[in-house]
This record gives C-alpha cells, structure tokens and sequence, in this order.
C-alpha cells in the first residue's frame, strides 16, 4: 500500500506536466526542423542536391502513413504536419498528448533520415542527423491551411536566396531583397521559374484514394481464382501516399478543402478569373515500408 502511495505521488508530479492535451475539435499542427544540418549537408551538389531533397520526401510520406496526418509538407530540411478530426471520441495522434507527440515524432523523424542515408547520400553514412519539433494548436482549419501557406513563403524566399548565393558571395547578397537577388540571378543567365517546382515551393504529400489495375507483381501474390488473373484490367481503388502536383499554395482557392478533404485544388485562371479544376492533383507515388 505504501509503495503504491508512493508510485502515485511520483506519477501526480509527472502528470502536472507530461499529461497536457491539446483540445479536442480544433486542428493540431507540427513542424519538425534539422539541427544543425549546414554541417550534413556540406559538399552536397547547390543550389540543391535531389537525393537530400528525396530522403526528406520519403521521410514525410513515412510520417503522414504512420501518424495519420491530413497532410504533410517538405522545404528544404523542415517538415510540417498537420491533424484533424470533428469527432469528440475520435482519437488523433497520441490522442493529442503534447510531449508524446513532440518527442516521438522527432525520434520517429530522426530515426527513417538516419536510415535513409546510405541508399541515398552514402557518403554521409555513420552521421548523425537530429531533428527538433514543435507542436501547436491554431483555432480554425483556415489558420491551419495559412500554416502551410506560411512556409511554403518561406520556402520560396529560401530558395531564392539559396540560388543567388550558388552564384554570389554572401558579401554581395548582403541585405539584398528576393526581388534583386533574381534580378542578379538573370544578370547570370539564370531564370529562377525554371528551377523544379520542388526547389522553388516545397513539396505537399496526403494520402489520397486512387483506382488502377493491379501491378503484375500484385496478381502474381493474388489466389490461383481471382478474378484479376482472368482479366488484368480489373480496376481497384487503394489508398496511397503520393506526392501532389500542387500549384502555387497562394493562389489554390480551396485550401482547407485540400487539406483536411483531399479535394483537387482549384486556381483561379489569370487570364479570365476562371476556376480552374485540376482532377489529378499527383505526379508519383511513394512506397512506405
């Protein structure tokens, strides 16, 4: 008796601080940093390096499987995250437990970079990445769609800047705005549209319901009588983690839709204020295992 008398005291303490939850009803967002990357990343190709830019892909697509994230995002070393649910009962991630979700989800993160690293940059195998994160609440999903919009400015101004300084020294990039750092960039032959998509914003990745036939590989495991065997272009819907073809964040008119709905973003056409659908918001699919 007195032990447990004890064991409880000790567990009232913890609890004070290690029980917080988020509330419910209300979106609960994530951003997950590299610490300290300047020194992973020397010697790596500028103004960007795609096999970096892939183990952060994959990294994300791992996370929005595993957490059940409504979305992810990637830009340069940093991933956001973002959960939802309008069902009181529903539980999200960790049920909503603040330092379990910032301490697992910056072991989880850190553990599949680190794993990553000798398929895709074996000449960083044995180092040691780490990531930090932040959990947060905002109170209505437009708030949590203007977080995503947020970084993928900071995205772009990154990149910007990234680029200028493939060409230039600090020194002269000094206290230069985004505007003259492309306008250098041109007095280089270089157009800044023209770099990936990837590059200039960041990359959104959801899971996201498709139909398609089987894959060989998928009939082959199937029962000697399903029906796939006798007919190959038997069609399936599946969910699958994929990466999203998405215009500029700032200009899709429907971004909570996107986010918490995995709707197809829509864009208001420049030309005559159109909306324009785009059916097949995706480019690839990402194979989590």
């Amino acid at each position: 008796m007195k032990r447990d008398l004890f064991g409880n005291r000790m567990k009232t303490y913890e609890h004070q601080e290690a029980g917080r939850r988020f509330l419910p009803l209300l979106p609960v967002c994530a951003r997950l940093d590299g610490k300290g990357f300047h020194k992973l990343t020397q010697g790596l190709a500028r103004p960007y390096d795609t096999r970096f830019v892939e183990i952060m892909c994959q990294t994300t697509a791992y996370l929005v499987k595993e957490t059940q994230a409504c979305i992810g995002y990637t830009q340069s070393d940093e991933i956001s995250l973002v959960w939802y649910s309008d069902d009181y009962k529903s539980q999200t991630f960790f049920d909503r437990r603040i330092q379990k979700m910032v301490s697992v989800l910056a072991s989880m993160t850190t553990a599949f970079f680190n794993a990553s690293l000798p398929k895709h940059l074996p000449e960083k195998t044995g180092a040691l990445a780490l990531f930090d994160c932040r959990v947060w609440q905002v109170p209505i999903l437009t708030e949590a769609a203007n977080t995503f919009l947020w970084r993928e400015y900071d995205a772009t101004k990154n990149s910007i800047s990234m680029a200028a300084r493939h060409y230039y020294p600090h020194e002269v990039l000094y206290k230069k705005t985004s505007a003259e750092m492309q306008e250098m960039l041109w007095q280089k032959g270089v157009n800044w549209n023209d770099y990936p998509a990837f590059f200039k914003r960041g990359t959104f990745i959801q899971k996201r319901k498709v139909v398609r036939a089987f894959t060989a590989e998928e009939i082959d495991h199937l029962p000697a009588k399903h029906e796939a065997h006798a007919n190959p272009n038997l069609l399936i819907e599946r969910s699958e983690i994929q990466r999203l073809a998405m215009p500029p964040f700032a200009k899709v008119k429907n971004r909570v839709e996107v986010i918490f709905s995995a709707a197809a973003p829509e864009v208001e056409c420049e030309a005559d204020g159109e909306n324009v659908h785009h059916p097949d918001p995706t480019t690839c699919s990402l194979t989590c295992s």
